[in-house]
Protein backbone atom coordinates (compact mmCIF):
# COMPACT_ATOMS: atom_id res chain seq x y z
CA UNK A 1 0.00 0.00 0.00
CA UNK A 2 2.85 2.71 1.11
CA UNK A 3 4.93 1.17 -2.04
CA UNK A 4 1.89 1.75 -4.37
CA UNK A 5 1.31 5.50 -2.85
CA UNK A 6 4.97 6.23 -3.52
CA UNK A 7 5.03 4.95 -7.10
CA UNK A 8 1.79 7.14 -7.82
CA UNK A 9 3.86 10.19 -6.31
CA UNK A 10 6.60 9.60 -7.89
CA UNK A 11 4.66 9.35 -11.59
CA UNK A 12 2.87 12.34 -10.39
CA UNK A 13 6.35 14.48 -9.97
CA UNK A 14 7.90 12.97 -13.15
CA UNK A 15 5.14 14.05 -15.43
CA UNK A 16 4.90 17.16 -13.59
CA UNK A 17 8.67 17.50 -14.24
CA UNK A 18 8.49 16.53 -18.39
CA UNK A 19 5.80 19.15 -18.65
CA UNK A 20 7.54 22.03 -17.36
CA UNK A 21 10.62 21.17 -19.26
CA UNK A 22 8.78 20.28 -22.42
CA UNK A 23 6.84 24.10 -22.18
CA UNK A 24 10.44 25.47 -20.71
CA UNK A 25 12.38 23.71 -24.14
CA UNK A 26 9.46 24.86 -26.41
CA UNK A 27 9.70 28.42 -24.72
CA UNK A 28 13.51 28.44 -26.01
CA UNK A 29 12.88 26.43 -29.20
CA UNK A 30 10.66 29.63 -29.82
CA UNK A 31 13.71 32.34 -28.60
CA UNK A 32 16.00 30.32 -30.71
CA UNK A 33 14.10 30.66 -33.46
CA UNK A 34 13.52 34.70 -33.30
CA UNK A 35 17.84 34.79 -32.77
CA UNK A 36 18.54 33.09 -36.19
CA UNK A 37 16.25 35.40 -38.28
CA UNK A 38 17.39 38.10 -36.67
CA UNK A 39 20.92 37.19 -37.29
CA UNK A 40 19.81 36.36 -41.00
CA UNK A 41 18.44 39.84 -41.67
CA UNK A 42 21.48 41.05 -39.57
CA UNK A 43 23.46 39.58 -42.53
CA UNK A 44 21.29 41.01 -45.41
CA UNK A 45 21.50 43.96 -43.90
CA UNK A 46 25.55 43.98 -43.75
CA UNK A 47 25.73 42.29 -47.43
CA UNK A 48 23.80 45.22 -48.83
CA UNK A 49 25.80 47.57 -47.21
CA UNK A 50 29.11 45.83 -48.38
CA UNK A 51 27.64 45.84 -52.27
CA UNK A 52 26.96 49.52 -51.60
CA UNK A 53 30.62 50.38 -50.50
CA UNK A 54 32.22 48.00 -53.62
CA UNK A 55 30.48 50.04 -56.11
CA UNK A 56 32.97 53.08 -55.47
CA UNK A 57 35.81 50.68 -55.22
CA UNK A 58 38.01 48.74 -57.85
CA UNK A 59 37.51 45.63 -57.07
CA UNK A 60 34.33 44.01 -55.82
CA UNK A 61 35.74 40.90 -54.00
CA UNK A 62 32.41 39.63 -52.45
CA UNK A 63 30.58 40.16 -55.41
CA UNK A 64 32.83 38.51 -57.31
CA UNK A 65 32.36 35.41 -54.47
CA UNK A 66 28.70 35.40 -55.18
CA UNK A 67 28.96 35.20 -58.48
CA UNK A 68 31.37 32.19 -58.70
CA UNK A 69 29.26 30.70 -56.34
CA UNK A 70 26.28 30.66 -59.22
CA UNK A 71 24.93 33.21 -57.49
CA UNK A 72 23.07 30.64 -54.92
CA UNK A 73 21.03 29.73 -57.74
CA UNK A 74 23.14 26.31 -58.46
CA UNK A 75 23.24 23.76 -55.08
CA UNK A 76 26.46 22.31 -56.55
CA UNK A 77 28.14 25.44 -55.99
CA UNK A 78 26.33 26.72 -52.71
CA UNK A 79 23.79 26.00 -50.73
CA UNK A 80 22.52 28.12 -48.44
CA UNK A 81 21.98 26.73 -44.33
CA UNK A 82 19.76 29.41 -43.47
CA UNK A 83 16.60 26.86 -44.32
CA UNK A 84 18.32 24.63 -42.05
CA UNK A 85 18.95 27.57 -39.41
CA UNK A 86 15.53 28.43 -39.54
CA UNK A 87 14.19 24.76 -39.80
CA UNK A 88 15.92 23.14 -36.78
CA UNK A 89 14.43 25.21 -34.12
CA UNK A 90 10.53 23.93 -35.05
CA UNK A 91 11.84 20.40 -34.93
CA UNK A 92 13.08 20.57 -31.39
CA UNK A 93 9.92 22.78 -30.77
CA UNK A 94 7.37 20.25 -31.96
CA UNK A 95 9.67 17.58 -29.86
CA UNK A 96 9.30 19.79 -26.92
CA UNK A 97 5.52 20.41 -27.25
CA UNK A 98 4.99 16.65 -27.54
CA UNK A 99 6.99 15.91 -24.44
CA UNK A 100 4.68 18.79 -22.75
CA UNK A 101 1.14 16.90 -23.85
CA UNK A 102 2.11 13.49 -23.17
CA UNK A 103 3.63 14.63 -19.42
CA UNK A 104 0.49 16.58 -19.32
CA UNK A 105 -2.04 13.87 -20.33
CA UNK A 106 -0.48 11.37 -17.96
CA UNK A 107 -0.75 13.94 -15.46
CA UNK A 108 -4.94 14.02 -16.28
CA UNK A 109 -5.02 10.33 -16.35
CA UNK A 110 -3.95 9.84 -12.73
Amino acid sequence: SHHRVFHADMHQQVSKTGCGLGLAGATLCVVWHRLIASFLQLSRGKFEVIHALERRLPARLFAAEWIALGSGKDPKKYTSPARAEVFTPYVFLTLQFLLACFAGLHLLDR
